[in-house]
C-alpha cells in the first residue's frame, strides 16, 4: 500500500524534530552522527599532550568528558554547528 506523499513528508519532518530515524536514510544519519562524535573523541586523545603526568592526567579526564558529551540525540543543526566550529579551530 503506498502511502500519500504528504504523510510521508510529515513523518519525515516528526521524525526529523524528535531525532527518531523513520527510514533507512534517517537511520544511517543517525548513526552517522554517532559514530562521528565517537571518532572526535579518539582524535582529541591522539592529539593530546602526554609529556607529563599531569597533561596526561588531563587528557585522559578531557577523553573521559567528551565520551559521556556524546548525545545519541543532537539535532542535525546542533550537530552540524559543532563539526564546523571543530573544523575552525
Amino acid at each position: 500500500m503506498e502511502h500519500p506523499f504528504k504523510y510521508r513528508i510529515s513523518l519525515a519532518i516528526i521524525g526529523a524534530v524528535f531525532c527518531v530515524p523513520t527510514s533507512y536514510y534517517g537511520y544511517l544519519w543517525f548513526s552517522t552522527k554517532l559514530a562521528k562524535q565517537s571518532l572526535n573523541c579518539i582524535e582529541d586523545a591522539y592529539k593530546a599532550d602526554y609529556s607529563s603526568q599531569a597533561a596526561a592526567n588531563t587528557a585522559a579526564a578531557a577523553v573521559e568528558n567528551c565520551r559521556k558529551g556524546i548525545d545519541p540525540q543532537k539535532g542535525m543543526i546542533e550537530f552540524l554547528k559543532d563539526e564546523r566550529k571543530r573544523t575552525d579551530q
